[in-house]
């Protein structure tokens, strides 16, 4: 590929009409339940996009007012795990309930782990699809963003709408590591405008402690005896300054919990796993009581662990057809991870 940066482009617009509507009904339904809500004829799409390591950029726009459902069973079946950042270029969406919408230059933050029911019209987009693995250590509560928007006006969405323009401008030029730079920057400028301007609780010493803690939990995540104090005793450091460092993560219980919780999801998904119980899992996994476990599993998901594991495992297959390199994205996002 000559050292460019993958790239895979759509445009229906001069296709003939038959065939654009299909490719612009199989590229929404790679992830959402799709439905044209007006008798405009026929709807088109154009979408170009490109893959640097595990993040996705692209540019989107559909014509016509178009309604895009992802159901709890759609979730269970495909397991995608993103953060999805939406600058509105044009257009106007809304949450289908109505409870808010956003115009153009707000930024709408979609949780593709969580149910969505939204509205687009004549939009134009750009998206930053983030695995949530690279944005959870970032933000102080990861999964408490869906369909939300935040206002285009604010000082720091507009600096990071204007390193995203730029940023999918001047991939197709790049290099990879030119394009992995300037992604580290963006994902730095997407948790402050998510989360605002953090408070400083020990500058650069406390910052890298956390990651320490951080890397030695991920080590240590299935071991039931985990716990607030074997942490602090192998850092040295009291309980209640451990706390404190993990306020912004949503504390250290709901960190620790949430890992668990996403790696039982992945093994209950994976079909060389499913000789094995949910409850040998959960127990596996560092989860001594299954009811608590079970709980807190429908708490995050939505839908209980034997539900997920049944849409997982006898659903629609994650794969999708991409032969067309058009829809090659879909496949991309297949592996967002």
């Amino acid at each position: 590929m000559d050292g460019r940066i993958a790239r895979s482009v759509l445009d229906t617009r001069k296709m003939a009409p038959g065939t654009g509507v299909a490719l612009f009904r199989d590229a929404a339904q790679v992830l959402y339940e799709f439905q044209p809500l007006d008798s405009r004829s026929p709807a088109h799409l154009c979408f170009d996009a490109y893959q640097v390591g595990d993040v996705v950029v692209d540019s989107f726009w559909a014509s016509g007012a178009n309604a895009y459902e992802r159901s709890r069973s759609r979730i269970g079946r495909d397991q995608h795990d993103c953060l999805v950042l939406q600058l509105l270029l044009d257009g106007h969406w809304s949450r289908r309930d109505g409870a808010c919408e956003a115009t153009v230059g707000d930024l709408v933050i979609l949780d593709m782990a969580q149910p969505q029911s939204m509205i687009g019209s004549d939009r134009g987009t750009l998206h930053l699809w983030l695995p949530r693995r690279l944005v959870a250590s970032r933000l102080r509560s990861v999964d408490e963003h869906n369909m939300r928007v935040i206002s285009g006006s604010s000082p720091l969405a507009r600096l990071f709408s204007s390193h995203l323009h730029l940023l999918y401008k001047e991939l197709g030029s790049m290099t990879e590591a030119e394009a992995q730079a300037a992604l580290s920057i963006a994902l730095d400028l997407a948790a402050a405008t998510i989360d605002g301007v953090k408070p400083e609780y020990s500058a650069a010493m406390a910052s890298a402690l956390v990651e320490q803690i951080r890397q030695y939990i991920d080590t240590c995540i299935a071991d039931p005896a985990l716990s607030a104090q074997s942490i602090a005793t192998h850092f040295g450091i009291s309980r209640r300054k451990l706390y404190y460092l993990f306020e912004p993560s949503g504390g250290l219980a709901g960190y620790i919990q949430g890992k668990r919780l996403h790696l039982v999801r992945a093994a209950l998904s994976d079909p060389g796993q499913r000789r094995e119980t949910v409850a040998d899992i959960a127990t596996r996994h560092g989860f001594i009581h299954y009811r608590s476990f079970s709980r807190a599993f429908e708490r995050q998901f939505g839908i209980s662990p034997r539900a997920m594991r049944t849409l997982a495992l006898s659903g629609e297959p994650r794969t999708t057809n991409c032969g067309d390199v058009r829809l090659a994205w879909a496949a991309w996002l297949n592996d967002l991870q």
